[in-house]
C-alpha cells in the first residue's frame, strides 16, 4: 500500500441557497495526492445528486456521510440485505439499507494520475462535487464535514492541508468549526476573511488522520446582491 506524502483539498463552497429558497448550497472539491508509489484503489465519490432529507437522516444516524469511500468498504456485508429483514435483524437492515441509499450518490472514481516522478514519486488528482443541506432546526446553519486522508492509503509522517473557501455574507462559527486527530485531540483552524470578497477561507495542517468540521451560517433572509 502506498504511503502518503502530501494531500492537499481545496473546497468551495457556493451560496446556491441564496438563490433557491435556502434549499442547499454546492462544494466542490479538488484534492492533490503526493505518494510514495502508485495507488490502485477505486472510490465511490459524491455525484452530485440530491436526497431527501429523511434519506440523509439515516446515512448520518449510522455514521456516514458524503465523502469518497472505498469501494470494497461501502458494499462491505450489504449483499444480504434481504435476508436480514426477512429474519428479524432490523439493526443490519437499516445499516446496509443505509450504506445503499448513499451508494445510490454516488460515482467510482479512480484517482487521476498527472505525474511520476524520477524519485518514484506519484502525484494524483480528484475532483468532485456534491450539495448541502442545512439543518432542519437552524435553516440557515450549513456544514461541511470531510475525514483525511482517504481510505485504502497510509499516512507515516505525511502532511493533510485542507483549505475551505466558504460565501460572502456567510459567518463561520469558530465553535463548532474544528478538526480533530485521531486521539480525539483538537486541530485549531484559521480562519481569514478576504477583504475584497466577503469570503471567509478557513485552513488547517495536520500530520495524522484527522477528522475536519466546517460550519458556517447566514443571517436570515440574506441575499447576495
Amino acid at each position: 500500500m502506498a504511503n502518503l506524502i502530501t494531500q492537499d483539498m481545496t473546497v468551495l463552497v457556493t451560496p446556491t441557497s441564496r438563490y433557491n429558497g435556502n434549499q442547499f448550497d454546492e462544494v466542490y472539491v479538488r484534492t492533490t495526492i503526493v505518494s510514495d508509489g502508485e495507488i490502485k484503489a477505486k472510490y465511490y465519490v459524491p455525484n452530485g445528486s440530491s436526497l431527501s432529507n429523511a434519506a440523509l437522516n439515516l446515512i448520518q444516524s449510522e455514521g456516514l456521510e458524503f465523502r469518497p469511500y472505498l469501494a470494497e468498504e461501502l458494499l462491505e456485508g450489504t449483499n444480504n440485505i434481504q435476508e436480514s429483514a426477512k429474519t428479524g435483524d432490523p439493526v443490519d437492515t437499516v445499516s446496509d439499507a443505509a450504506k445503499l441509499i448513499l451508494l445510490s450518490a454516488l460515482e467510482i472514481k479512480t484517482l487521476e494520475e498527472v505525474a511520476k516522478l524520477e524519485s518514484g514519486k506519484r502525484v494524483y488528482n480528484l475532483e468532485y462535487k456534491y450539495k448541502i443541506f442545512s439543518e432542519e432546526s437552524n435553516p440557515n446553519h450549513y456544514q461541511f464535514h470531510v475525514k483525511l486522508p482517504f481510505d485504502g492509503i497510509e499516512m507515516a509522517n505525511g502532511t493533510l492541508k485542507l483549505t475551505v473557501v466558504t460565501p460572502d455574507k456567510a459567518k463561520v462559527n469558530q465553535t463548532e468549526t474544528k478538526g480533530t486527530d485521531d486521539q480525539n485531540r483538537e486541530i485549531k483552524e484559521v480562519v481569514n476573511e478576504l477583504r475584497q470578497t466577503g469570503k471567509s477561507v478557513t485552513e488547517f495542517t495536520y500530520r495524522r488522520d484527522p477528522d475536519f468540521i466546517v460550519r458556517y451560517e447566514y443571517d436570515a433572509n440574506t441575499e447576495l446582491k
